[in-house]
């Protein structure tokens, strides 16, 4: 790789970023250069070098870690909401106290136990490229899907029998 005209901090990013795929393609460690299995970049002992490190800087100063984590579920949250709209599809509220995401299949209990819920699905929904089976409605709309299966905008009374 030539140097020049880079700047000290854009070589070492470069660099960086061919060593990372070459170690990748050759299927061995980023730090011992020791073969790994799967899709991981280091190996186990490495991997549980890093976690312990990384707990540790946790336990010892958790106030910026807590905050960088919130920072970025906040920024994926805005993200998501960008990308489907910031709008509910049925009634049209545009409140965002009132706006959720709302798995079109009714799949959503199914991902919630692989993935969690609140900050950590939005930033699942952006890292899997905002699936399709995702969309925006508000509290009530949401809630009427799940139990009524239709939006309230287009219940007309209370019949006998709602339940209510």
């Amino acid at each position: 790789m030539s140097r020049l005209n880079l700047t000290r901090q854009e070589y070492k990013r470069r660099w960086s970023r061919e060593y990372r795929k070459s170690c990748k393609d050759k299927g061995v460690c980023l730090r011992c250069g020791s073969p790994v299995k799967d899709r991981h970049t280091n190996c186990l002992s490495c991997r549980v070098s890093i976690n312990k490190g990384q707990n540790q800087r946790y336990k010892n100063n958790p106030g910026p870690c807590k905050a960088l984590q919130k920072k970025l579920r906040a920024k994926a949250k805005k993200e998501v909401f960008d990308h489907y709209g910031r709008k509910c599809a049925w009634c049209g509220e545009t409140n965002p106290a009132f706006l959720t995401i709302d798995h079109i299949n009714n799949d959503g209990n199914r991902e919630r136990l692989q993935y969690g819920s609140g900050g950590v699905f939005y930033l699942h929904v952006v890292r899997a490229g905002f699936p399709t089976n995702l969309q925006v409605l508000c509290f009530n709309c949401n809630c009427a899907k799940g139990f009524r299966g239709y939006a309230p905008s287009t219940f007309i009374g209370f019949q006998d029998g709602d339940g209510i």
